[in-house]
């Protein structure tokens, strides 16, 4: 709960917006990517996949609120 508060106060780091953005503009191998990205950023397996699902969630919806 607290995290959410703070994410949505805060915004994103220039990371999350990076992986963000490899996401919106998607590709062949865009989660791959992705989590490649996350894991030399953030050090290990599970911390970027668990990123990487974060930021999935987080442009679901906004293209939710875009609709």
């Amino acid at each position: 709960m607290v995290r959410e508060l703070v994410g949505e106060v805060l915004g994103m780091s220039p990371y999350e917006k990076r992986l963000l953005d490899m996401l919106k503009t998607g590709g062949v191998g865009a989660e791959k990517r992705m989590y490649k990205f996350a894991k030399r950023r953030l050090g290990s397996h599970k911390r970027a996949l668990k990123k990487r699902e974060q930021i999935k969630d987080s442009w679901g919806k906004i293209r939710a609120r875009m609709a």
